[in-house]
């Protein structure tokens, strides 16, 4: 649904490019959310397949690497939802960068607003990394999506103000 628009000669609008980077991040969010839902899917069958899991007996799950010479699960779902947690946060720090860059509207409502809503965005990423970094899936998927939610509101709310910017002009 991005829309990169130019202006008169061919020109970029101002911030076109920092919307198709956030654009970008809001696929790359995407990905994550899948990866994230697709780890929790995997806790929830071998929890399922091994229901007595929960005393420690399944191999590689209570951290003291009794499962590593299987090759069936070399990584804990701690290891998992731990490397998971240091790309939520490499990609909300990108994020953060993000914002630096000349945005569309800036100083219009709609530019505002658009702002409050990365801002909203960068904060549900911070938590989304903190629930994982706590083996938390589920919790995490849900401030995923609300990143994602924030990230389409801003994106909207960016094009509104490109559209305002183009129709002043």
């Amino acid at each position: 649904n991005l829309q990169v628009t130019h202006g008169e000669g061919g020109e970029p609008m101002p911030g076109a490019e920092a919307m198709e980077e956030f654009g970008d991040t809001l696929g790359e969010q995407q990905s994550l959310a899948d990866e994230t839902f697709r780890e929790l899917q995997e806790q929830f069958n071998r929890n399922w397949q091994n229901p007595d899991s929960g005393t420690g007996e399944e191999p590689g799950r209570n951290g003291t690497g009794a499962g590593a010479g299987e090759g069936t699960q070399p990584q804990t779902d701690a290891d998992r939802l731990g490397d998971l947690a240091g790309r939520q946060e490499a990609l909300r720090e990108r994020l953060r960068e993000q914002q630096l860059q000349p945005l569309p509207g800036e100083g219009t409502p709609e530019g505002d607003a658009a702002l409050d809503a990365i801002e909203e965005a960068e904060r549900a990423m911070n938590e989304a990394a903190r629930a994982l970094r706590e083996g938390e899936a589920r919790e995490a998927l849900e401030r995923q999506a609300e990143a994602m939610d924030a990230l389409r509101e801003g994106l909207r709310q960016f094009n509104e103000a490109a559209r305002q910017d183009r129709a002043d002009r």
